[in-house]
């Protein structure tokens, strides 16, 4: 006997969360919330036939990563109603604004065609074209979505859309919104029937519906702030200015530095200068050696001293961490992997060391009380698939100098030392990835 099988979707995941089935018209469809690494959907609801004894091969797309929340903004374009309000022509939109610093500026055009299709991701059609998530979108009273990153930005002033020049259709939209996009949904998927009909080209379908749910304050909605509502008409090469005033996104606010270099009010201290902003957040394990004590007293391969971290990149440097603060012992354990999460405000590359300096200053400090470390892995927090991560090892043991206490009360005092002296650089050995389950 023959059994014969048929599958509709295939993919690879680092971590499968949120797929469910249910059993529709004989076949068992498949609902997935979450973000696969790779995937193949096919083309119909009947799946993909695979013969018994037989083989078969399928491609595997790649999975769009989610983007980082900072300076990240959601803008919907929405066809109008009438049926030749759609396109399946090109369109770019700009956006103005104005910077932290009050400077006017303005983004490079963004093709909508290609933001709108990484918003949704791959979607099987009967014509098995790689643009139907902007045909749906472009098509009458359709939705075109996509998410644009921009940095600095104190308040949006305007938006431009422009029809591609040798376009043989026109294009009529009824809204455009502007949106903080604090957090973005994986796509979801329901077993809808979409049919598009344009007034040029072939006809598609398909028997799914994908979206994203996109959380955050809505800034600009063109709709609601006309009378009237609005129906713009776009032709062959023509661009049309938007106003778009929007409220404040943030605000750095004027700073006398000079002043605040050698004082500041209760009110100043306060302020929050966006110096500290996280944009990326990194996981430091320290391997403290194993040696027959169990714990950090004595002479044995842990610490109770204090130690400061900074992780060193290829385009800059993090601050300087004091781990103990975030450890449960307050102290480096012998054998224990103990954890400490280093955060930076800006991307600064690639890690290629870590420097660690010794506290020899506190009273506490114990010249004795040596730490042994075997290794230093660092794993970059990320939303997608995989992290980057960064392993030091053979770290060895990190004592502390001697500092004689009565020299600071001596007539020369006591001497100073720079960073060089204090810390010790550590270079990165290994680097891979990890699979975020």
């Amino acid at each position: 006997t023959r059994d014969d099988a048929a599958f509709s979707f295939a993919a690879v995941y680092a971590g499968a969360e949120g797929l469910s089935a249910e059993y529709v018209d004989n076949f068992i469809r498949y609902t997935f919330m979450d973000t696969p690494k790779w995937y193949h959907t096919a083309s119909d609801a009947s799946g993909e036939l695979v013969r018994a004894a037989g083989s078969g091969t399928v491609v595997l797309d790649n999975s769009t990563r989610r983007a980082e929340s900072e300076g990240r903004y959601l803008i919907t374009i929405r066809t109008d109603a009438p049926e030749s309000s759609g396109t399946r022509q090109d369109l770019t939109l700009r956006l103005k604004y104005v910077t932290m610093e009050g400077t006017a500026r303005e983004t490079e055009p963004y093709s909508v065609r290609a933001y709108v299709n990484d918003f949704y991701g791959q979607w099987p059609n009967s014509g098995g074209s790689a643009d139907f998530a902007y045909y749906y979108g472009a098509s009458p009273n359709g939705e075109l979505k996509m998410l644009v990153t921009i940095r600095d930005v104190r308040n949006f002033t305007g938006a431009s859309l422009t029809m591609a020049a040798g376009s043989t259709d026109d294009y009529q939209f009824s809204d455009l919104r502007i949106q903080r996009a604090d957090d973005v949904s994986v796509r979801s998927m329901s077993w809808t029937s979409v049919r598009l009909t344009p007034s040029a080209g072939s006809e598609l379908t398909s028997d799914r519906v994908y979206d994203r749910t996109v959380t955050g304050e809505q800034l600009f909605d063109l709709a609601s702030s006309t009378p009237g509502g609005t129906h713009i008409l776009l032709q062959n090469g023509e661009t049309k200015e938007i106003a778009a005033e929007t409220k404040e996104v943030a605000r750095r606010e004027d700073v006398d530095w000079q002043k605040l270099r050698y004082n500041m009010t209760f009110v100043e201290a306060m302020q929050n200068l966006d110096f500290t902003k996280a944009r990326k957040n990194y996981n430091v394990t320290v391997q403290v050696a194993t040696d027959e004590r169990s714990t950090y007293v004595d002479d044995d391969s842990g610490s109770r001293n204090k130690f400061y971290f900074q992780l060193v990149f290829s385009g800059g440097q993090s601050g300087y961490v004091l781990a103990n603060q975030q450890l449960s012992s307050d102290g480096f354990r012998s054998g224990t992997a103990e954890t400490f999460t280093v955060t930076t405000s800006q991307d600064y590359g690639v890690l290629s060391a870590v420097k660690i300096i010794p506290d020899d200053m506190s009273g506490t400090s114990d010249i004795y009380d040596k730490l042994k470390i075997n290794s230093i892995r660092v794993v970059q927090q990320d939303n997608s698939g995989v992290s980057p991560t960064w392993e030091i090892s053979n770290v060895g043991w990190i004592g502390i100098d001697y500092r004689d206490e009565g020299r600071a009360t001596s007539v020369s005092g006591q001497p100073g030392r720079s960073i060089d002296e204090l810390a010790r650089t550590y270079k990165v050995t290994n680097s891979s990835y990890t699979l975020n389950f």
